[in-house]
């Protein structure tokens, strides 16, 4: 999991290269359009940008995972006893 923020860019990073990774942040299917020398350079560009974030958005996932799975179950329990399909059961 990458994620790309304007805060964690290197500062050194070109300003064209930093508008590039914003914009195929946000139209990600683009990427399909560039050559694969430039697309090799952003990813590391991308990885290496995401390396800087503390915390990294997957540990944060990890911690929170199970809480998050609990409040999706409760969330969506209700509309599932609802349905055919449990109905059927």
């Amino acid at each position: 999991m990458t994620c790309t923020l304007p805060a964690s860019f290197p500062t050194d990073i070109k300003t064209a290269d930093r508008a590039m990774l914003l914009g195929l942040q946000e139209q990600p299917e683009l990427w399909n359009d560039l050559g694969r020398r430039q697309k090799e350079r952003l990813r590391d560009l991308q990885v290496q940008a995401s390396k800087s974030l503390d915390p990294h958005p997957t540990e944060v996932f990890e911690q929170y995972k199970e809480e998050m799975q609990s409040q999706l179950q409760e969330l969506f329990t209700p509309a599932y006893r609802n349905s055919p399909f449990y109905q059927a059961i």
